[in-house]
């Protein structure tokens, strides 16, 4: 990708008066080494979730109008894998880069919030409330760990297909496997 046409695109999006951008495509975790060499003082948040819960997620929300015979689970299941290796190789080139897991996030909100603004250089959060709704996907939600409503969702022939692609990563990244 070009950095100039990626700049363009992201000044008709973002305010850059702002003294701090946040950009969180996940295409873009495939690019964190051409953004750091092109994006003085960038810093990346690796953002890791249970891969179960997510490949069941990306296989539910599968447009049928563009995926007329659904997404299967294995692809699914690849797509994460891949993503978190790709993340991973990357990872240790890169001068700021921490992991922050989803399920932390969740239950432990403030704390990570703050681990990741002490990461970034900026004041901590002082409070939070937690009975709060945010938008999140055009839908006001309450921040809480989804993955035991997704994982529900999976059949055992669901999750045996998972461990045949993303078993040893999905060990890898400390979850359990199932």
């Amino acid at each position: 990708p070009d950095p100039l046409r990626v700049k363009k695109e992201w000044a008709m999006r973002l305010d850059l008066n702002k003294p701090l951008l946040l950009e969180k495509s996940p295409p873009n975790a495939a690019k964190v080494r051409l953004l750091q060499a092109h994006f003085e003082n960038a810093h990346f948040i690796g953002i890791v979730r249970n891969g179960y819960a997510v490949a069941e997620g990306i296989t539910r929300k599968a447009d049928p109008r563009h995926l007329p015979d659904s997404w299967p689970i294995e692809m699914s299941a690849y797509q994460w894998k891949r993503s978190n290796e790709v993340l991973e190789q990357d990872a240790k080139h890169l001068k700021r880069f921490i992991w922050v897991r989803y399920e932390d996030l969740a239950v432990n909100t403030v704390a990570i919030l703050n681990q990741i603004t002490e990461f970034i250089g900026i004041p901590d959060f002082e409070s939070f409330e937690s009975d709060r709704s945010w938008a999140i996907h055009e839908r006001d939600e309450k921040v809480r760990n989804m993955n035991a409503d997704s994982i529900e969702r999976l059949s055992s022939e669901d999750i045996k297909r998972i461990n045949q692609v993303a078993g040893d990563m999905i060990e890898s990244m400390g979850y359990s496997r199932l």
